[in-house]
């Protein structure tokens, strides 16, 4: 707890603004805590997501078989995502929430792309804030605020 505290109080200090951050900076930090082996972006980004090059299988495996840890998304929180309607969508409980969205593919595998979000899906109401802002203002989640909450 002591650790977290001064992790929280660097980054009100600016610490984590000293360099700048990516989604795939953090994405690789938050992969580097291991219970996801196997996983890899392809480094790919579209600015607000990124794209899973390897472990794609991984990551749909922990979001189906570890409520404990992750929420699949009901359709109704899918309507962000182009079809949303044949879309997987998962959310780490933390916050911030690794998001990964499984699109299906003609041969039926399917693709996967992450972003984090700073409020986990026990949060709706900071979520939705979250969500609003960024599309209101043609926005993107902070990547700064995403390394200092990860931390």
């Amino acid at each position: 707890m002591r650790l977290k505290t001064w992790s929280v109080a660097v980054c009100f200090l600016g610490a984590c603004h000293a360099q700048s951050r990516s989604l795939s900076d953090n994405l690789a930090y938050r992969l580097a805590r291991g219970d996801l082996a196997g996983v890899a972006p392809d480094g790919h980004s579209d600015g607000r997501t990124l794209g899973i090059r390897q472990g794609a299988d991984v990551l749909l495996r922990n979001c189906v078989s570890n409520p404990a840890r992750w929420a699949n998304n009901s359709s109704s929180w899918r309507f962000g995502h182009r079809t949303p309607e044949s879309t997987i969508s998962c959310r780490e409980l933390a916050t911030p929430s690794l998001h990964v969205v499984f699109y299906p593919q003609a041969d039926g595998s399917r693709t996967a792309r992450v972003h984090f979000d700073l409020h986990g899906p026990r949060n709706p109401v900071g979520h939705l804030s979250e969500v609003l802002r960024n599309g209101l203002s043609n926005g993107r989640t902070s990547q700064y605020d995403v390394y200092c909450s990860l931390i």
